[in-house]
């Protein structure tokens, strides 16, 4: 299937690890020209040179370090991006999720933390857009958490849960407004993508019981997800199929959902 991406400049916010770094891979396979982006050089200039390799040119990459959680970093990442590829025509935004813990381990700098992930979407989309705009056609994918359609009630995981449902709402009411302007507005509820980002969540709630005594789902805590009807994390690259189909003109019809990409875990009826 022709996907229509050849040429497209697709912005991955948050892709020099695991499963961003997965997406970049996908886009650049089926033409795009990529901004890949990170804080942490080691980590970001291996994830150039894989998605070099998997690109029709080398001078189709670029990667540009900048902190998203700032202003100032994500449209440095932006304007980047537009200088040395051209206007953005996608962006996909991927970033970790807020401090695990409850309700009573959160002081306020944790809450305003945890909030900076749905102000970086804003200050992502906010830079984007007027090229989207533009151009008469544009994708916005936010990678969030199946806990918005499902919180995560058994394990410590309130900020999660309170932005990831924050940011379907965010997205949800962007696709009203820029629908009409051709610009289609996606999010992903996320399940467990086998990552070093996982690997250190089952370290972390295995030591968490030790600590604490608390009883928390010990299948969670000795497989770093939630039991699923497939019985396995997905891979990074599979996350990278699904937001290439969104970033695709195969997907012109498909705005303003959150799609689940779990396994099957999220248990809730329309899921």
């Amino acid at each position: 299937m022709d996907f229509g991406l050849e040429g497209k400049v697709a912005v991955v916010a948050g892709s020099s690890k695991g499963a961003g770094r997965g997406i970049a891979v996908q886009l650049a396979r089926e033409g795009c020209k990529v901004a890949v982006n990170g804080r942490e050089a080691g980590p970001l200039a291996e994830a150039q040179a894989e998605v070099i390799a998997a690109a029709r040119s080398p001078q189709h990459v670029v990667a540009v370090s900048a902190d998203i959680k700032t202003t100032e970093g994500a449209e440095k990442l932006i304007d980047e991006a537009r200088t040395r590829l051209g206007p953005i025509d996608i962006l996909i935004i991927n970033m970790a999720e807020p401090k695990w813990g409850r309700f009573d381990e959160y002081d306020t700098n944790d809450w305003d933390e945890s909030f900076l992930e749905i102000k970086a979407n804003v200050d992502l989309v906010r830079a984007a857009v007027p090229d989207m705009k533009a151009s008469g056609w544009g994708r916005i994918i936010s990678l969030g958490s199946h806990c918005a359609k499902e919180p995560h009630l058994d394990v410590p995981l309130i900020g999660g849960n309170v932005v990831r449902s924050g940011l379907v709402a965010l997205h949800k009411t962007l696709s009203w407004e820029l629908g009409p302007l051709g610009i289609t507005v996606n999010t992903i509820a996320v399940g467990s993508i086998q990552t070093g980002r996982l690997d250190y969540w089952r370290e972390w709630m295995a030591e968490r019981e030790k600590r604490t005594g608390e009883q928390l789902a010990h299948r969670y805590a000795a497989t770093g997800r939630r039991g699923n009807t497939l019985g396995r994390t997905g891979s990074p690259e599979e996350m990278g199929w699904v937001v290439t189909f969104l970033a695709s003109e195969r997907s012109s019809f498909i705005t303003g959902a959150c799609i689940d990409v779990s396994g099957g875990a999220t248990k809730s009826l329309f899921g």
